[in-house]
């Protein structure tokens, strides 16, 4: 799920990435297994959200 950052009411800062969620319930699920959204996007090991539409 994106989310616009210009109207998230609430951000995180993992791992030097900023994430913006829709709400406080998504951030703090995040926060508990943030391994279960960040996955890597290519080789090179760049990470992004999973499109899992739980965050």
């Amino acid at each position: 799920m994106e989310i616009n950052e210009n109207v998230a009411n609430h951000s995180l800062i993992f791992e030097g990435e900023a994430y913006f969620f829709c709400s406080e319930s998504c951030l703090a699920e995040f926060q508990r297994y943030p391994q279960d959204y960040v996955k890597p996007l290519h080789s090179s090991g760049e990470k992004g959200l999973e499109e899992n539409g739980d965050v």
